[in-house]
């Protein structure tokens, strides 16, 4: 099956087609039948085939051969790289045609693994992101986002998505409950950027926006809205006085407690930072109460200094 992948080229069009159609056939029936090491020749068979597709208008071929991409790149047992930047590139220039959905699935795969992150940044990719978060249909805003999320990991690329102006649409969709979650963990993993913090400190709906994260979101969630806030807080004095509602507050307390473990020291050490905050004992009344629950003075002081500092090894 795969070589005759490999001999693709050497085919009538009719015949190529037809091939490739057996092989995805074959892959979507049976999803085991791709597990092997395989060469990176198929996949430049295949990306000719696109391109072929692509210059005789042919949308069905096109996702025939992008399904079997997809197919081979997640089953691939081999340990060599697929994709070159070349046939990256021509993958990211039919993100925005009719097989949208088929391009976003093979670049999220890819960007998965640290080998192609670059190689994908390179590719013009974000643009072509911030254009699928853009449109008027949202079927694939959620694959869009995971590559962020993916690509967000690298500290040095981050720089790249703050640089194409994400931030502004990232907390623009913070609101979004079907996109929350892929936007806090985003803003998570690029605060350390100070383009970053500065925009979520100084945007109003920021603050409403992640308490309710705090509030509903799960652990994980939970854990990255809190991790904003410390990082914002401890940059930004002025949003430390921000009043925070008793919800919000409460969320925190609770996930101090019943958090993961990573969750609970972040949540310490921002309560313990609220705390100190100097601003009018009336509007702290909520904090000092919840505070007292903790108990970080006294008797836990040491196990609070053991995780302060496990979460400052953290980030």
């Amino acid at each position: 099956m795969l070589a005759s992948l490999s001999r693709l080229a050497a085919l009538s069009w009719g015949s190529q087609c037809k091939t490739v159609r057996d092989v995805n056939k074959t892959l979507q029936e049976n999803k085991h039948a791709c597990h092997t090491s395989i060469s990176n020749r198929c996949v430049k068979t295949l990306i000719k085939f696109l391109k072929d597709a692509d210059e005789l208008n042919d949308v069905k071929e096109q996702r025939d051969g992008t399904e079997v991409l997809l197919a081979i790149l997640r089953n691939n047992s081999s340990e060599m790289l697929l994709f070159d930047k070349d046939e990256i590139y021509v993958l990211v220039s039919y993100i925005e045609t009719e097989i949208t959905g088929e391009v976003l699935r093979i670049i999220e795969v890819l960007s998965s693994q640290p080998e192609y992150k670059y190689m994908i940044v390179a590719s013009s990719v974000l643009p072509s992101i911030l254009e699928v978060l853009d449109a008027k249909t949202t079927d694939f805003q959620s694959i869009a986002m995971k590559i962020l999320c993916n690509l967000s990991c690298n500290c040095d690329i981050g720089y790249h998505i703050v640089y194409v102006d994400c931030i502004p649409k990232l907390i623009q969709l913070l609101g979004d409950p079907d996109l929350a979650q892929f936007c806090i963990e985003i803003i998570r993993n690029l605060c350390s950027i100070e383009e970053v913090w500065i925009a979520v400190a100084e945007t109003s709906s920021c603050i409403g926006d992640i308490s309710q994260i705090l509030e509903t979101g799960t652990k994980e969630e939970q854990e990255h809205a809190a991790g904003v806030l410390l990082f914002v807080c401890r940059e930004h004095a002025d949003f430390c006085q921000l009043d925070m509602r008793d919800t919000t507050i409460q969320s925190l307390v609770d996930l101090s407690l019943n958090g993961n473990s990573i969750g609970q020291i972040i949540a310490f050490e921002l309560l313990h930072l609220l705390e100190h905050v100097e601003h009018d004992p009336s509007e702290c009344s909520i904090l000092e109460t919840d505070l007292a629950l903790l108990d970080i003075s006294s008797s836990s002081n040491n196990q609070y200094e053991d995780k302060k500092l496990s979460y400052r090894a953290f980030i």
